[in-house]
């Protein structure tokens, strides 16, 4: 019976059988005889190192802002993390729509946006695997700790080979979202003390060309994707010296790009062994996009009045240093989850997302054709929708289906 707030439509269609169901049943029947592999791209990159889903990688000691990590592992094509969605629309497994399978399967994968990511393990892209969604699904996840399959050596980006593979990777792929977080030991404050003390000092600034190179590199390819209407997402410690390099500048400069600051305790942040165990880590991160709905879902700060932490369950921060830098390096699942949240609803903003429909949408005027079809002089004051759909319902229908079932019922004895 409907409500106020919503309303069901009779003759629904019974829910499908669960993906993992689907699944099974297609791969012994959509897939034609003699074929291995799905229609997509092949998987790029095999693990090397992995724990607990995120690796870090390098050895650094600094605290706070001298490591933010960056690992990879092997993940699957994205044709993998569409396929259960796109059974649940097949609807009939037999030999007569093998045809039509693989022709929706490529069709809905084109329409689905890609999220990847550069300098980082699979974050974002496991989030989006633990969880799918209609529109966003995980691309590639690079970084020295991940092999070049082709041929066996790691992604490393010092190597101009490496860094024109991974362009033509972006190219091809073309990700919705690109995520980058290159090393940053090398931009930390400590890292100024430590030079002052070194032995060997040409080796760091070596090494800090090296690191200079590698946010050049990344640099450019936010640019590309810029320039192609596309996203991306840049993550730092907000006191990392990276923030003062001309590149970085010049591309805070162009139009619609912007720079927040997160505490990452806002995001769950905190120590996960020892005696500080459940205590709460600051760690000030700097988020800089093109994309307003996401750099507003990351830009939550701390008061952090006296050390103490301002989340829900309080405490006082712990000074990150020594071991506990590297361990701070995997990102708390609540800021992934900000990540994709801000990018779906960057999606919503740009009118990309419908109810009911997978994948991406053209941009129309439908939604203005509906506000004035649909508005209070027809007879839809908002009051009713439709609880599947959130389709606007006509108020004095509403009202006259709610008699016709009080009366049916009122007639079999119920009322």
């Amino acid at each position: 019976m409907p409500n106020e707030s919503s309303t069901s439509k009779p003759g629904r269609a019974p829910a499908p059988t669960s993906a993992d169901e689907q699944l099974e049943t297609s791969e012994a029947q959509v897939q034609p005889e003699g074929e291995t592999g799905s229609s997509g791209e092949a998987t790029i990159t095999e693990t090397v190192h992995k724990r607990d889903g995120d690796t870090e990688m390098g050895e650094a000691h600094e605290p706070e802002d001298a490591f933010m990590g960056f690992t990879g592992s092997l993940e699957p094509s994205h044709e993998d993390e569409v396929s259960a969605i796109l059974l649940q629309q097949l609807g009939s497994f037999r030999k007569d729509y093998r045809r039509e399978a693989r022709t929706k399967f490529k069709k809905m994968i084109g329409d689905m946006k890609i999220v990847s990511e550069i300098y980082s393990p699979p974050r974002i892209t496991e989030e989006l695997k633990r969880r799918r969604r209609k529109h966003l699904i995980p691309g590639f996840a690079l970084d020295l700790t991940v092999v070049d399959p082709d041929d066996g050596q790691p992604w490393d980006f010092s190597r101009e080979d490496k860094r024109d593979k991974a362009r033509a990777l972006l190219r091809k792929q073309r990700p919705y979202m690109f995520i980058g977080s290159p090393m940053c030991t090398a931009f930390s404050s400590w890292q100024q003390l430590n030079r002052r003390r070194s032995k060997d000092v040409a080796k760091m600034d070596r090494e800090k060309e090296l690191a200079i190179q590698h946010i050049e590199f990344v640099m450019s390819l936010y640019v590309e994707q810029l320039e192609n209407g596309r996203y991306f997402l840049h993550e730092h410690p907000r006191r990392a010296s990276s923030w003062g390099l001309q590149q970085v500048k010049n591309l805070l400069r162009m139009p619609g790009v912007g720079l927040v600051s997160g505490d990452q305790c806002q995001f769950g942040a905190e120590v996960t062994e020892g005696k500080d165990k459940g205590r709460p880590l600051l760690k000030p991160t700097g988020f800089m996009s093109n994309a307003p709905c996401l750099l507003e879902a990351l830009a939550k700060r701390c008061s952090n009045v006296d050390g103490m932490c301002s989340r829900g369950r309080g405490g006082k921060h712990v000074t990150i240093e020594g071991e506990l830098t590297k361990k701070t390096a995997i990102y708390p699942r609540d800021l992934c989850r900000a990540v994709v949240r801000g990018t779906t609803a960057q999606l919503r903003k740009d009118r990309r997302m419908k109810p009911l429909c997978h994948g991406i949408q053209a941009v129309d005027d439908e939604e203005e054709i509906i506000q004035h079809a649909n508005g209070p002089e027809q007879g839809f004051s908002g009051k009713y929708k439709d609880d599947l759909t959130g389709q606007i319902l006509r108020d004095d229908l509403v009202v006259e289906a709610r008699a016709k079932e009080l009366e049916y019922f009122h007639n079999k004895g119920y009322g």
